[in-house]
């Protein structure tokens, strides 16, 4: 399915949003940041009692770096899948709550598709366009979760109750044989990925990108 030209400016903008990633200068950062801490944990050790706590900081600050360079490198695994297995989706990264995994196995079952494990906690991939929704997720993205457009009643804004408050999700809706089914999606804040919490005027974006994405239809003929 080829992209779609007559998209609006605001879903074309809020995908490329989606979709962005970090550039080179972050990139360059976190390999410094990683091999600083390798040669300030090999000096610290080094030096005995008196270096460990350089030791320890050095080691840290590896542990930091590669965790986010892994995570950034997953996401942007997901978006090159995304883009390969459904050119003209919209996306939107998205944070692994508690309770999406259940959720999801119940969209799987009232579609009889069992969904496969989704790891908690984690970040994820959606993917929507007018076949349905896959979910990209877990180490390597090895966990795909699809849902066909039929079972897709709306998107919608909704919210995630946590022990500390309130979040805003993006809510798909389904109307299947054995009842009404909601999957609430917290979007992953962009560009600062992993802290901190998306933007309301973004997440509504992704609403209606994510709306209109599951509405759109190839053109007959």
């Amino acid at each position: 399915m080829a992209p779609d030209p007559k998209l609006d400016a605001a879903v074309r903008d809020i995908d490329a949003y989606a979709r962005s990633l970090h550039g080179g200068l972050w990139w360059a950062t976190w390999v410094s940041v990683g091999v600083v801490g390798v040669a300030a944990a090999g000096a610290g050790f080094s030096a005995g009692e008196s270096g460990v706590a350089l030791g320890l900081t050095g080691i840290l600050a590896v542990i930091v770096a590669l965790v986010l360079t892994w995570f950034e490198s997953q996401q942007a695994a997901r978006i090159r899948t995304a883009k390969q297995v459904a050119p003209a989706a919209a996306v939107m990264p998205f944070v692994v709550t508690a309770r999406l995994a259940h959720q999801l196995d119940s969209a799987g079952k009232a579609v009889g598709r069992r969904a496969p494990y989704v790891p908690y906690p984690g970040y994820g991939l959606l993917v929507v366009d007018s076949t349905g929704v896959r979910v990209f997720s877990g180490w390597a993205f090895a966990t795909e979760v699809a849902i066909p457009s039929t079972a897709i009643e709306d998107v919608a804004l909704g919210t995630i109750e946590y022990s500390f408050g309130v979040a805003q999700s993006v809510d798909l809706l389904m109307e299947c044989a054995t009842g009404p089914v909601r999957v609430s999606f917290q979007p992953m804040r962009v560009p600062t990925r992993f802290f901190g919490v998306e933007r309301p005027e973004i997440i509504a974006g992704y609403v209606e990108a994510l709306r209109t994405a599951s509405r759109r239809r190839d053109p007959v003929g």
